[in-house]
C-alpha cells in the first residue's frame, strides 16, 4: 500500500513542476535572502518584463511556494516556507542551498 496520501503527491508534483524553470528558482532565491520584495525589484534583478514576473509568480502561488501581500500601491512577495515545510520538511532548505 502506498504509504504517501495522494492529496500529498499531487501537492508535491505541483511543487516539482513549479521549480521546472530556473527563473523561479532564481524568484525564490532573491525572495528568501531578502525576506519579502516587492515586484519591481524582482523584475529588475531578473531582468524580466513585469507580465513575464506576474505569470511567473501565479505559478509559485498556485503551487504553494510563494505569497503576495498587498500594501497600497504595492505587492510585497514571500516565500510560503512555514506551509511548505509543514508538508515537506526540508525541501525549501535543500532548495534554497543549491549552488
Amino acid at each position: 500500500m502506498d504509504t504517501m496520501h495522494t492529496d500529498n503527491a499531487d501537492e508535491l508534483a505541483a511543487i516539482m513542476r513549479a521549480l521546472a524553470d530556473p527563473v523561479r528558482i532564481r524568484i525564490l532565491r532573491l525572495v528568501a535572502d531578502a525576506g519579502e520584495l516587492t515586484c519591481s525589484p524582482l523584475a529588475e534583478a531578473l531582468d524580466l518584463p513585469q507580465s513575464t514576473l506576474s505569470r511567473h509568480l501565479r505559478v509559485l502561488r498556485e503551487s504553494g511556494l510563494a505569497y503576495s501581500r498587498p500594501d497600497g500601491a504595492h505587492r510585497w512577495v514571500g516565500v510560503n516556507a512555514d506551509a511548505v515545510n509543514a508538508r515537506h520538511p526540508g525541501l525549501l532548505a535543500s532548495l534554497l542551498a543549491l549552488g
